[in-house]
């Protein structure tokens, strides 16, 4: 009897929340074009504002059930259900005026394009200082510190 008292406070809902919690924070994106944002973590909160852009990057703060809070570049707190949600990285170009993009890694590489402040770009792969990107038809290289949406020391591939 004892074990299994264990075995549920280990898995009950408020530990798996818990858990969910550690992760946080994180970037996401939105996944469709349309998705309302919530004073609150249900449908009974108001809705703030609608996010009318598809693959916009937000960060999630903080978790409760299937609800995530989330933060974006302007700083703009609300609630969101995690099915609005994808995993799929994005970020947005934060830079002043517009920012090259390079064919490699490095500053002295090949320019491939020219993005504005504000275009959203999809993180294909972060290395130091550095993340490959996809905007429209166009793959390159841009330094991290111009892009909203990944975390200063965060690598991936």
């Amino acid at each position: 009897m004892r074990l299994i008292t264990i075995f549920l406070i280990l898995f009950s809902p408020i530990f798996a929340h818990a858990d969910s919690n550690a992760k946080v924070p994180y970037f996401a994106s939105i996944k469709d074009s349309e998705a309302n944002v919530r004073t609150g973590p249900s449908v009974r909160y108001p809705i703030q504002w609608v996010y009318k852009r598809e693959k916009w990057p937000v960060e999630v703060t903080a978790t409760f059930e299937g609800w995530r809070k989330i933060r974006d570049i302007k700083g703009e707190a609300g609630w969101i259900h995690e099915s609005l949600l994808t995993g799929r990285r994005t970020a947005v170009i934060s830079a002043n005026g517009v920012q090259e993009i390079y064919r490699l890694p490095m500053n002295n590489a090949k320019v491939v394009a020219i993005a504005e402040s504000g275009v959203v770009a999809e993180l294909e792969e972060c290395k130091t200082q550095w993340c490959k990107i996809l905007v429209k038809e166009e793959k390159g290289w841009i330094e991290s510190k111009y892009l909203w949406g990944i975390k200063s020391d965060e690598v991936f591939d």
